[in-house]
């Protein structure tokens, strides 16, 4: 039986797949999603729909710079006697047709507003939870930790597409995070130790992964690095050494 990607209650999915849903903020549960978010059925349309209006919107910008062209030259061409009496109605088909293009620039614009901001409010959304989700924040805090951090994720358009880049308001393009990045630090700080679930092993925090092992010294960043603490975490908890791989802005370990 597939797993339906949202619903209202958890109670009609098996319980051995609960682990797989994340709460929104709505109160329904999100299936947690892994690779390329841009190809979510929830996100797909909205994307589709704002470009088809960037496109419109470029469309008729076009044709009213040509109807500009065309006019100035008809008035360039009408200074003999004959092309008097033609100017003033020329002026008037001009104000019209800009006022009737400019119209339809600005109903565009909104539109495409309307599209934009349902598409970074999805996207923010599903990526800042798969970020939680993947950090391993316990789930009755979800809602908390999304309203503390929902602030510092924005969506960056480029050539590629859509993307989610999470930093303070004043940080540059080449300094903002991975939303995955951002939330690992983030954990395994002295505020988020506080949001994380307790290990589900009976050793685990013994072997310092899950919440205890987020308390220990990053051993991949410069003023902590030790190899073989890497090395055990890698063992006990891969999960625990990936995030602090990243949290550090180095390569995952391989496990």
């Amino acid at each position: 039986m597939p797993l339906p990607a949202v619903t209202d209650t958890l109670d009609t999915v098996d319980a051995s797949h609960h682990d797989l849903y994340a709460e929104t903020e709505t109160g329904k549960f999100v299936l947690n999603i892994a690779g390329d978010i841009a190809g979510h059925p929830a996100v797909a349309p909205l994307e589709n729909a704002f470009r088809k209006e960037q496109d419109k919107r470029k469309r008729q910008g076009r044709e009213l710079d040509a109807l500009k062209g065309q006019q100035a030259t008809e008035n360039r061409s009408g200074d003999g006697d004959d092309a008097v009496g033609d100017k003033p109605l020329a002026a008037s088909t001009r104000r019209r047709l800009e006022a009737a293009h400019r119209q339809d620039l600005d109903a565009v614009a909104s539109q495409a507003e309307r599209y934009r901001a349902a598409l970074e409010s999805t996207l923010v959304d599903a990526a800042l939870t798969n970020a939680l989700v993947e950090a391993n924040v316990a789930a009755p805090f979800m809602k908390a930790a999304k309203a503390m951090h929902r602030a510092n994720l924005t969506v960056v358009e480029s050539e590629g597409g859509f993307q989610v880049a999470a930093g303070g308001s004043g940080d540059s393009p080449d300094q903002s995070q991975t939303p995955d990045a951002y939330i690992a630090t983030w954990a395994n700080s002295e505020e988020g130790r506080a949001f994380i679930a307790a290990p589900r092993n009976g050793g685990g925090a013994a072997h310092g992964s899950g919440a205890a092992g987020s308390r220990l010294p990053n051993p991949w960043r410069d003023e902590s690095f030790n190899r073989t603490e890497q090395a055990r975490i890698a063992r006990d908890d891969p999960a625990l050494a990936k995030r602090l791989a990243r949290a550090a802005g180095r390569p995952e370990p391989r496990v």
